[in-house]
């Protein structure tokens, strides 16, 4: 319960079943996924375990190591002896998986000769120095929370950061004081029982750091699997310290957790509309579609890293520079350092938005079209949209603002 609290209890989160978008599907499908092999739905129902998995997968296709660790633990890391079993079990949960996945993966290969999506092509970046990028994105995951955590309680980030090394000490001393007095069962449960799962999000992780963008090591949208295995093991070490202090300060610790609970919750929606104000990116991102309907042709062309917003409001046409609303050349072209260029030479493009720091700004004021008002984007506290004409881009203003 606790582990759940921590996961579904945030505001952040809360919103976001709404949407129904990937990670929500993602968080929805794997909580009951854990909950049917708690149960031992795995042995019991292999086939409608696999089914499970499957979903999990077409919520988003990278639980595909997920579904992998749990067919190779059931084929070979279980208590069961019988070799034949043991493959009725995997494959019958495999069989589950490749059904539920089928139509989707068939209708890729079908429409667009890949059973990858333009999407899922474009993330993935194949050839990056492995070694050198799973430090920078664990420091590149740190900062971007802390930066978060800042943004939204209003302190420092070095005071922020302190929180969390008190924090993390206190759990680490918890857990070895549970350890040496043998009262780690929850504990131990969560890290025995869901192995495979910790495998797969161990796997998983080292993907995302190694062959994915920055932008998707430091954002929660990308690693559900990894936050909700943390959770559980949290909840845990809290359950196993509550049951291990004794009866009366276990209920003062219990009330206690209650009431952070609660305050929380309600410090949530006491500051939910500050949030919306801080958030003004989005109404910049609309007032500067309603410059371009007002003030270009209906023909002109456009491109702009995350157009979706912009391209909608202003009525134009736009070229997305992510490349994830397009074609497989397009998917190819974005993946590239020097993407923007590319972009405007392959398709003709006649202006270029972007977002930027102040400090560039100034440097290219005389460039610009327009300007927006000053806005928090992303990890960058003071920032601008701006608009230029195509030939008066250059991969300068990009490679400055990092």
């Amino acid at each position: 319960m606790i582990s759940f609290g921590i996961l579904f209890l945030n505001m952040r989160t809360f919103t976001l079943w709404f949407s129904m978008l990937e990670s929500p599907l993602v968080l929805l499908f794997l909580a009951i996924l854990i909950l049917a092999y708690a149960d031992g739905l795995a042995n019991r129902r292999p086939l409608s375990f696999g089914f499970l998995a499957g979903l999990l997968f077409l919520a988003r296709t990278d639980n595909v190591f997920l579904v992998a660790t749990l067919f190779a633990a059931m084929l070979l890391f279980t208590s069961e002896k019988s070799i034949s079993l043991r493959f009725k079990r995997a494959f019958a949960f495999g069989i589950g998986a490749f059904l539920v996945a089928l139509p989707y993966l068939a209708w890729n290969v079908l429409n667009f000769g890949r059973v990858l999506p333009v999407s899922g092509l474009r993330k993935i970046r194949p050839g990056i120095n492995v070694p050198t990028r799973i430090w920078l994105t664990i420091k590149g995951f740190l900062d971007y929370w802390n930066f978060r955590l800042s943004y939204f309680l209003g302190l420092e980030r070095g005071i922020i950061l302190i929180i969390e090394l008190v924090a993390f000490a206190i759990l680490v001393l918890i857990l070895i004081w549970l350890f040496s007095k043998r009262k780690a069962s929850a504990t131990s449960f969560v890290a025995k029982k869901f192995a495979p799962f910790w495998v797969a999000a161990g796997v998983h992780y080292v993907f995302i750091a190694s062959f994915m963008s920055k932008e998707a090591v430091g954002s929660f949208w990308y690693l559900v699997p990894e936050i909700v295995m943390v959770s559980f093991f949290v909840g845990a070490i809290v359950s196993d310290f509550i049951g291990a202090v004794g009866r009366v300060l276990g209920k003062l610790i219990k009330f206690a957790i209650l009431i952070l609970v609660v305050v929380l919750v309600f410090a949530q929606l006491a500051g939910y509309t500050h949030y919306l104000r801080k958030r003004n990116f989005v109404a910049e991102k609309i007032y500067l579609a309603d410059f371009i309907r007002k003030n270009f042709p209906e023909d002109a062309l456009f491109t702009m890293y995350d157009s979706g917003i912009v391209s909608f409001f202003s009525q134009r046409n736009f070229i997305s520079a992510n490349g994830l609303a397009g074609d497989y050349e397009l998917a190819r072209l974005a993946a590239a350092k020097d993407a923007f260029s590319r972009i405007i030479k392959r398709y003709s493009v006649d202006y270029v938005a972007l977002v930027l720091p102040d400090s560039v700004v100034k440097l290219y004021s005389d460039k610009f079209i327009y300007q927006s008002k000053p806005v928090v984007y992303a990890t960058i506290l003071r920032a601008r949209y701006v608009l230029l004409r195509a030939e008066d881009f250059t991969q300068e203003m990009l490679t400055k603002s990092k």
